[in-house]
């Protein structure tokens, strides 16, 4: 079964880490970590093992010297785990089938590669990628997932619209690369979503 973790998490002091993570579920631990200071979604994929009808979920502070903080954890079965984003890694080396958030350029550069090939930059402010996902089931939960990252002190948001409820977003602030997730529950009769990196 594949499903995934959520929780939401904050630090105490800026820069420090907290994760959550899941383990003794048939395959390697596995973890998130966030240095965000505000509330913020964190959330860990994983598949049990072909015998395994449990899992170990925590929420774990490492070294510093303040406190870490963890609420409103979840598990998710995902019964379709097939990725609904078309080009979501940029791999064809085009933004195809992403449209432009605004007039600005953004570009699909090797130097934007988390991994593979390619990734995606935007340009220095109000500019961006966002794509509909057509073919979602009305009032069906889903998670969007990304890695991203700005330069130090600015922020780059993963985020949602358009799907019969109230737009989504997670945001993500420093100059390293970070994982960002945003669960989001399509309406009773919206069957499509706008997904969007900003």
């Amino acid at each position: 079964m594949s499903a995934w973790v959520s929780a939401w998490v904050k630090v105490g002091v800026a820069g420090e880490q907290v994760a959550i993570g899941v383990k003794n579920y048939g395959g390697t631990e596995t973890f998130s970590k966030s240095t965000d200071a505000a509330w913020a979604l964190d959330t860990v994929q994983f598949t049990t093992g072909p015998t395994s009808t449990s899992a170990t979920i925590h929420c774990y502070k490492n070294t510093g010297s303040g406190p870490g903080f963890c609420d409103d954890f979840s598990i998710v079965k995902l019964s379709n785990p097939a990725d609904l984003v078309v080009n979501g890694g940029f791999e064809t080396g085009s933004r195809a089938p992403w449209g432009l958030s605004s007039t600005v350029a953004v570009n699909v550069t090797a130097s934007a590669a988390h991994s593979g090939s390619f990734g995606l930059a935007t340009g220095a402010a109000n500019s961006g990628v966002q794509q509909t996902i057509s073919g979602l089931q009305p009032g069906t939960t889903y998670v969007l997932t990304g890695w991203l990252h700005a330069v130090s002190g600015e922020q780059i948001a993963l985020g949602v619209k358009s799907f019969g409820a109230a737009e989504s977003f997670h945001a993500v602030a420093g100059a390293t690369y970070a994982p960002a997730a945003v669960v989001f529950t399509t309406g009773t009769a919206s069957t499509q979503a706008t997904v969007y990196c900003y």
